[in-house]
């Protein structure tokens, strides 16, 4: 399992993640060690990764080996995943909240371990994202919206 605390640049991230996973005997990582020192620089100026920047992070945060992040004009999906690791995203998840657009990001990248939609694939998605019945539900809603 993987708690990640998120919070604003200051605002005693590390502080609280160290003394959570002492709490639980658990190891603690700091998110910001699996980002390039450009992310790191955009972040403490206040300036939003793009997707772009921030699919490498995700996928580093699990291990999982991304080539190439494009975003494009897609007219029917969210994102894909090619088998040699290509992660195309759809413009429009700009717009979407932060857990949306995670969501997407993993549920690609859960492709590079299961490039199928088998129950194998959907407990990888449940493993990297518990909480994607919310964002999937959240796209059922307010998909049109984005368009």
């Amino acid at each position: 399992m993987v708690i990640m605390v998120m919070g604003v640049s200051g605002s005693g991230k590390t502080t609280v993640g160290q003394l959570l996973a002492g709490k639980l005997g658990w190891p603690f990582y700091d998110a910001d060690d699996f980002h390039p020192p450009a992310n790191i620089e955009k972040m403490r100026q206040g300036t939003p990764l793009t997707e772009e920047e921030r699919v490498p992070w995700l996928a580093a945060l699990h291990n999982l080996p991304v080539r190439r992040v494009t975003v494009r004009n897609q007219r029917s999906r969210w994102g894909s995943c090619s088998r040699r690791g290509t992660i195309s995203l759809n413009w429009r998840l700009v717009q979407a909240p932060d857990f949306v657009r995670d969501y997407i990001v993993l549920h690609e990248l859960a492709h590079l371990k299961e490039m199928n939609h088998s129950r194998r694939y959907w407990g990888e998605v449940a493993r990297l994202c518990p909480d994607f019945p919310a964002a999937e539900c959240w796209l059922k809603q307010h998909s049109i919206l984005l368009a």
